[in-house]
């Protein structure tokens, strides 16, 4: 999430009281008004049910419909010295904190008040703290003087050095299980931090050991190589956008050659000095480059391995208290405050949630056996109006839901966008009135009144909180059926040969309703149709994978990576679909198979999504056909074709789907000699400097096996696709984060690489006599481990 410094962090901050007499009213705008309806905003800040908590946080937007446009002091604003209507109509989060304070002085018996920041920030949460304080100093002092410098010390905080991570590094941390994932991107402020009495000191051999887990590995390979500096002559070009140059201190042998160890425990100190290199551009002084002490009293060392760089730490001191705050990094827009996928996912998979009310085709894409999860899932993303309601948990928790159910249709926030514009974490019957009863593309709304529960007019899809019960409307509409998918696409290789299932797929179309079959009935009977689900649907699947996660404390993100991959095989399923009902396709890689030319020789390697076997392949395009025509039909349609095209213009590498060659190398069976090499041919020419290695790195999640597929390629029985393997490791090693990942491979392949480098290295410096004739490096491992 790239910060904008023109404009202040907090646009509004706004307050509002309850009067005995009339009601919700807004007491304070400050800098100015904001042009939005005072009593809808009075009204949002004083939840229902306010009076029987003591204290309640809600979420709501502004800028979303043309009657909740704000006017806001920005750039054009500074300079003009008025403030004008936004031209960009960014999405203006509001984080509201309510309290019910006990007075017997007043008629009601309580006061009730509200204070509430509109910021364009989606991790307005690290705000939560001051806001406490700021409502307790507004009770005893309600001027609009204590009002400003709140304001003021929001703004006033420094968010200069938060590091500014492209698409590809976010993606890559929030995968990473580190804490000191990409730490040279906070070397500024480290550099500030360390104190001048920080003397240089000689790692020696147990900095090797460190890094390498096994002093006697190291000495081992050490005897193999002469002289590890020589690799310095054969540098990887550098991205000249970013300026990064390969590391010497990570090839040096004063620290330990070329090794990649396990040990975090003792790696993390020796990392500061052994990843150091020119892609640490910020670096001030060569206290930077050194491993900090082990003694674990340093004060130096304890701050610097307490920190965790998913987040910035920084402090912001109001009324006389110094305040921490933590401020996430890889944050997408899609992800807003501060819930919890994993607690949401948790009520769903709950054996007391059930689903009720009529099959819908785009709904129920395995039959009566959909799960709660797709179930809300498929709602979403085919623009359904969605609602959570609860009388019984406060207004947090059904934000929270909205908030966590945006997050998980977009995958985390990697991939798909255009849900939070369409969410209302928190309406009442005034408000949505104003706001969900116009909406065209459906909605993602929260409430705690009953009365939203009782009639499906308000809604097409209904998760009762209370009840734990998923109702979908008895009257929602069934779409036109999908096109079909037959005669057979001509995407198949081998069309003859699934001819003869046909009929049976025909059948299992119709009993998932992916065919419309329901539309040559009448409403009352189509909606009585069961459409029966499969065990082995991935669905199914990959909910039961989900529920293990969850079951084995996988953390937040990597619960929120999972779903990311979920959406992003939606997306793979949706551009092959496009390519077998349009014959062209806007949101992914047309599908094609590695190729090889017997007349010219010439290769061509394969794209988009691949499947078990053609037939697999239908059935699962037909189950998912109604949700994709649906998704087809909506704004986040719309905004992944943009952004897809964008990708294919901006990515850093180029020409080929880096996604389906790396889960070719990963899950092929029998994949040909010829592809293999292609494909490390193809990695190795397009794959060069920092920012190309980092978009690799996106593909080898840690989760599954990070670069175990390229690390294979060592044993392969071909030298050629062997040096092409080391070759490409040796990229991604002049890269503190590729080394990283260098890492995390167990040390059967960490040893293999180290040797085949040394000796490839050798190699280059003392060409054999015969070069036609070179032997396969000594190991016998690689026998039985075979090709890749």
């Amino acid at each position: 999430m790239s910060l904008n410094h023109s404009r202040p962090h907090v646009a509004y901050v706004l307050v509002a009281d309850f009067d005995i007499d009339t009601g919700s009213v807004l007491s304070h705008q400050y800098p100015c008004p904001t042009g939005t309806d005072e009593q809808t905003l009075a009204e949002s800040m004083l939840p229902d049910g306010v009076h029987l908590t003591s204290e309640a946080w809600t979420v709501f937007f502004l800028n979303q419909t043309p009657d909740s446009q704000v006017v806001s002091y920005g750039e054009d604003e500074q300079s003009s010295g008025s403030p004008t209507r936004e031209k960009r109509k960014d999405i203006l989060h509001v984080l509201n904190l309510v309290r019910n304070k006990a007075d017997q002085g007043v008629r009601r018996g309580a006061v009730v008040k509200a204070i509430a920041i509109c910021t364009h920030l989606p991790y307005f949460q690290i705000f939560k703290p001051i806001m406490l304080i700021a409502l307790d100093e507004y009770y005893k002092n309600p001027t609009e003087a204590c009002v400003k410098e709140f304001y003021d010390t929001l703004n006033a905080l420094d968010l200069s050095m938060v590091p500014q991570l492209t698409r590809h590094e976010r993606l890559v941390m929030r995968l990473s299980d580190r804490t000191d994932i990409f730490s040279e991107k906070f070397s500024r402020r480290r550099s500030r931090e360390i104190p001048g009495d920080l003397h240089v000191f000689d790692a020696g051999p147990e900095l090797s050991t460190a890094l390498n887990g096994s002093k006697e590995v190291v000495n081992q390979a050490l005897s193999r190589s002469q002289s590890a500096a020589s690799l310095k002559n054969h540098r990887r070009t550098t991205s000249t956008a970013s300026g990064e140059q390969p590391s010497e201190a990570s090839h040096d042998s004063s620290n330990g050659v070329i090794w990649t160890g396990d040990d975090s425990s003792r790696a993390s100190n020796a990392l500061s000095g052994l990843q150091s290199n020119g892609s640490f551009d910020a670096l001030k002084s060569r206290e930077d480059l050194l491993p900090v002490p082990s003694d674990s009293s340093h004060p130096a060392k304890s701050r610097i391995q307490q920190r965790d760089t998913h987040f910035y730490e920084t402090t912001i001191k109001y009324a006389n208290i110094p305040l921490p705050i933590k401020i996430p990094v890889s944050t997408f827009p899609e992800e807003v405050g501060d819930f919890s996928l994993t607690a949401f996912i948790k009520y769903l998979s709950s054996n007391s949630v059930t689903v009720q009310g009529p099959l819908h085709p785009q709904i129920h894409t395995s039959g009566r056996q959909t799960h709660p999860i797709i179930v809300i899932f498929n709602a979403i993303i085919t623009q359904k109006r969605v609602m959570f309601v609860s009388k019984q948990k406060s207004a947090a928790d059904v934000s929270n839901c909205v908030l966590a159910s945006c997050a998980m249709v977009s995958g985390g926030g990697c991939y798909l966008r255009g849900f939070v514009e369409r969410a209302y974490p928190y309406i009442n019957l005034a408000t949505y009135e104003k706001t969900c009863e116009k909406a065209t593309n459906g909605f993602i709304a929260g409430s705690l009144n009953p009365l939203f529960a009782q009639k499906d007019s308000y809604w097409d899809v209904c998760c009762d909180l209370d009840l734990n019960v998923i109702k979908v409307r008895s009257d929602i509409p069934i779409p036109a059926p999908a096109p079909s998918l037959f005669p057979i696409p001509p995407t198949l290789s081998n069309p003859g040969k699934v001819i003869a299932q046909a009929e049976g797929i025909r059948s299992t179309q119709d009993e998932f309703g992916a065919m419309g079959s329901t539309n040559q009935l009448p409403q009352s009977q189509a909606n009585k149709i069961d459409y029966a689900g499969r065990q082995d649907a991935y669905d199914a699947m990959f909910i039961e994978e989900l529920l293990g996660a969850i079951a084995n404390h996988v953390g937040e993100s990597g619960i929120r990576a999972r779903f990311a991959e979920y959406v992003y095989r939606f997306l793979q399923l949706a551009s092959r679909y496009e390519e077998d009902t349009l014959r062209l396709t806007y949101v992914g890689y047309p599908c094609a198979q590695y190729t090889f030319n017997n007349r010219t020789g010439q290769s061509t390697l394969g794209s988009g999504i691949r499947f078990a076997d053609e037939f697999t392949g239908l059935r699962e395009l037909s189950l998912n056909a109604a949700r994709i025509e649906g998704w087809r039909k909506s704004p986040s349609y719309e905004y992944w074709v943009q952004d897809f095209q964008k990708e294919q213009e901006n990515n850093p590498i180029q020409g080929f789907d880096l996604e389906h060659q790396v889960v070719r190398l990963r899950n092929g069976k029998n994949v040909p000699e010829g592809e293999v090499a292609l494909i490390l041919e193809t990695m190795c020419k397009s794959i060069k400097n920092y920012d190309q290695v980092v978009e690799m790195l996106v593909h080898c999640p840690p989760q599954q096996g990070g670069l175990q597929p390229i690390a294979m390629c060592l044993f392969h029985q071909q030298e050629s696709i062997r040096n092409m393997a080391v070759d490409l490791l040796n990229v991604i090693r002049d890269y503190p984060v590729g080394f990283q990942f260098l890492q995390s491979l167990n040390q059967f392949f960490r040893y293999s690489y180290i040797r085949q480098a040394n000796e490839q290295q050798q190699s280059w410096r003392e060409p054999l006599p015969n070069s036609n004739s070179q032997k396969t490096p000594s190991n016998h491992s690689q026998v039985s481990l075979g090709a890749a």
